[in-house]
């Protein structure tokens, strides 16, 4: 339901592409460093949505 739909959203980077490969190590933190510095990657803070998730918990509890 709602819950592991947010939960999807939330990770989906990790399943594919650098995060995936982050995960399974072909990445180490220089590999890392030179991909943002050439990249020029500058991420833009998400909201994870915490509250919305913990008022769908506090329904049930």
């Amino acid at each position: 339901g709602t819950l592991e739909a947010a939960l999807e959203a939330r990770y989906a980077g990790w399943k594919s592409g650098l995060g995936a490969d982050i995960l399974d190590g072909t990445h180490s933190l220089q590999s890392l460093a030179t991909h943002v510095e050439a990249a020029g990657v500058s991420p833009q803070p998400v909201s994870g949505q915490q509250e919305i998730l913990e008022a769908i918990i506090n329904r049930f509890v």
